[in-house]
């Protein structure tokens, strides 16, 4: 776990009264209009509508009282939302799952990843987009992330391929707001500040166009300025926060108190103000709304403590945080900090639960970083499908354009010639009609070759167009490619990294590390004055396999490719894997120093390479 304090707050703009908007069924007999009212009564009152629906709910699935299809999934939806808004557990999670499908079949929201919502029901499309929202939190309580992610996304694209951007407003610009801030929590939760950023940037567009609550446009600002935090972009973290806090005009709500104390975590790392931070902090303790609040906010201040080396402060605070909050990344943290505070304190055997507790963890996170690989493949995807509808209207808007201008152009122009053409036949005498036309359809011609010609011009124009917009597209494309190239690159960095700390984490590697690098190792005194570390054939024994564990295949790839190197080379290039220089090796190889420059040079002649080899071997060993 790092040393670095991450907080603990509350997600924006979601708390179990968030709730989605009343939409109203289409064509609904008279006896539904009891859901009607309760799906009213929910936006303003959850617990009330709850209340009542669950009183009367038998009668929405009693097949003898010929309840309709479409009432009775209609109050699935409908009952899932009241439990979610009522901060209870889904009960109805295979009811529910039948509602999702029987309204996908009749808009038929997505095939094969691609939404294809054009002709159905504005009432239905809207109600196939709660079912898939309140489907996501479903899975998001049972901490199936990915499923939870999918039906946002489909969530977001059952609206978007259904509806134009003038017609997102009001209930439908809200609903979208509350999905996008349920994939920015998602997401930060994973420590993906990235999409993060741009999930709550679009929450930020429909909750202007359509404000929730009085906090939830600050509220989102600060969850912006806590993934610029993650990112180590410390301006413009402290430029959201201060955004934020401006924005806020209830100082005693808790989505203030949060940001209080992330400016005070801020200020501390970054400014140094440590008394002004615990005292800020104690401060917000005392008033948290709750328990939970409170034990966040002792999180925040015992992390401080921790590193200022104030030991005694920090575990005072940090041991009811571990013992009484649920939030598992919390306690990880925390079990983090307690393991350290007593490791250091030599109370090993108080540091144990803590150790215990996050080696148990240890392959939840592994587990994590494969979701957050999936989950950034899922947003991508929809991305590029959104930039792609994106440039496909534009190019029909660039059509529809061209076609208004020529017919601006050209319809007056046709008008003129008739016009005159009527006043002629009128007003001349008929002995002059031939003549007349005869000029009116030579003027006719000429009027057609030139808006022939102009046709023609303004069609380039379209067709260039066209193919700008297509450029455009293509450049797009290889951008999210390029970007998709670049994080699998730093995945598989990060997965380098993570093998390398694990083997140099090992503790025989800690032992041969901390022998000689904790002494001054001159090439006068080798060998004599440094035999206290020198490896014994145990130690080297137990050393070899510790690499060979770490870096399966290693030693074989070597001895197959060199078959004449030997046990003491071998031995020599793994202690190149723990960053020494030649003089610690040859203490602990009790060498001479030019006796272990002559071994290094004659290895890379017989290993046939230019590099050193300390860069030779890590890449050997899958490092580099």
């Amino acid at each position: 776990m790092p040393d670095t304090l991450v907080e603990t707050v509350h997600a924006p703009s979601q708390s179990p009264n968030d709730s989605i908007e009343t939409v109203r069924a289409p064509s609904l007999p008279p006896q539904d209009t009891l859901l009607l009212a309760l799906d009213s009564l929910a936006w303003q009152q959850p617990d009330s509508a709850l209340m009542c629906l669950i009183t009367w709910f038998d009668t929405c699935r009693d097949v003898s009282r010929n309840v309709s299809t479409h009432r009775r999934h209609y109050a699935h939806i409908l009952l899932a939302e009241l439990l979610y808004k009522n901060d209870y557990e889904q009960t109805t999670r295979t009811e529910l799952r039948q509602a999702v499908e029987y309204f996908d079949s009749l808009c038929n929201p997505c095939r094969d990843g691609a939404c294809t919502v054009s002709t159905a029901n504005n009432d239905i499309v809207f109600l196939s987009a709660r079912a898939h929202y309140i489907n996501g939190v479903g899975y998001y309580e049972t901490y199936s992330i990915e499923e939870a992610c999918a039906e946002y996304i489909k969530a977001l694209e059952t609206m978007e391929n259904h509806f134009d951007e003038k017609d997102l407003v009001g209930n439908k610009a809200r609903f979208m707001g509350l999905t996008f801030n349920r994939l920015l929590e998602l997401f930060s939760d994973q420590y993906m500040p990235e999409p993060a950023i741009s999930c709550a940037r679009q929450a930020l567009e429909f909750f202007r166009v359509a404000p929730l609550y009085a906090h939830t446009i600050p509220n989102t600002l600060y969850w912006i300025g806590l993934q610029y935090v993650v990112m180590g972009k410390t301006d413009s973290a402290e430029y959201y926060y201060a955004q934020a806090l401006a924005q806020f005009s209830d100082t005693t709500d808790s989505y203030y108190r949060d940001i209080r104390s992330s400016m005070a975590l801020f200020n501390y790392e970054h400014k140094q103000q440590g008394l002004a931070a615990r005292q800020t902090l104690k401060q917000l303790a005392d008033e948290a709304a709750n328990e939970d609040e409170r034990l966040t906010r002792y999180f925040t201040l015992g992390g401080i403590y921790f590193m200022d080396g104030l030991y005694d402060s920090a575990l005072r605070y940090l041991q009811p945080v571990f013992d009484n909050k649920s939030d598992r990344e919390t306690r990880l943290q925390a079990a983090d900090f307690l393991s350290k505070i007593h490791d250091s304190l030599g109370e090993y055997a108080k540091a144990e639960p803590y150790i215990r507790f996050l080696a148990q963890n240890k392959a939840m996170d592994a587990d994590n970083k494969m979701k957050a690989s999936r989950l950034n493949t899922l947003f991508q995807d929809y991305t590029n499908r959104k930039q792609q509808r994106q440039a496909e209207a534009e190019q029909k808007a660039a059509k529809e354009e061209a076609v208004k201008r020529i017919l601006v152009i050209l319809l007056p122009a046709v008008l003129l010639v008739l016009a005159a053409m009527v006043w002629a036949l009128r007003k001349r005498p008929k002995k002059h009609l031939k003549a007349t036309e005869t000029t009116a359809r030579q003027q006719l011609e000429a009027t057609r070759q030139q808006h022939k010609q102009q046709l023609q011009r303004h069609q380039a124009e379209a067709s260039k167009m066209l193919d700008e917009a297509e450029e455009r597209l293509q450049q797009q494309i290889a951008q999210t490619e390029a970007l998709k190239l670049e994080m699998e690159q730093q995945k598989e960095a990060e997965k380098n990294t993570d093998k390398g700390e694990a083997f140099l984490d090992e503790s025989v590697c800690l032992t041969i590390r901390d022998s000689v690098m904790l002494r001054s190792i001159t090439t006068r005194d080798l060998p004599v004055e440094h035999k206290e570390v020198v490896l014994d054939e145990a130690a080297g024994l137990l050393f070899c396999g510790v690499v060979n564990r770490h870096f399966e295949g290693l030693e074989a790839r070597l001895r197959e490719r060199y078959p004449r190197i030997k046990a003491q080379d071998v031995l020599l290039c793994y202690l190149y894997l723990l960053d020494l220089d030649e003089k610690q090796m040859a203490a602990l190889l009790n060498l001479t120093y030019g006796a272990v420059k002559k071994k290094t040079v004659r290895l890379q002649e017989y290993l046939k390479t230019d590099e050193n080899l300390a860069d030779f071997m890590k890449k050997q060993a899958g490092l580099r």
